[in-house]
């Protein structure tokens, strides 16, 4: 049986963390090439739907990864309204 540690109060401890997981900042990237499709969605895929798919990969691929991890550690994104816009110029 565990002991649960109880503050002066009576109440249990905060749990606090042990260590704090960060993300790599230089974390190899799969490309779009090194996607394997193993429920064939491409063929069911129209050649605008595939041509849409490869320019949103590419946006982030641009525009999000190399930001995502600085993002989560600060919890926030910069220029949000900027990337928004800029996603939705895509169509």
């Amino acid at each position: 049986m565990s002991t649960v540690t109880r503050s002066a109060g009576g109440l249990p401890a905060p749990i606090r963390p042990v260590a704090r997981v960060t993300c790599p900042k230089e974390k190899p990237v799969a490309s779009s090439d090194d996607v394997i499709d193993v429920a064939d969605i491409d063929a069911l895929l129209s050649d605008d739907e595939r041509a849409t798919r490869d320019a949103v990969r590419a946006f982030v691929e641009r525009r999000v990864i190399p930001h995502v991890g600085d993002w989560f550690e600060r919890g926030e994104i910069d220029d949000l309204r900027g990337l928004a816009k800029d996603l939705g110029q895509l169509g």
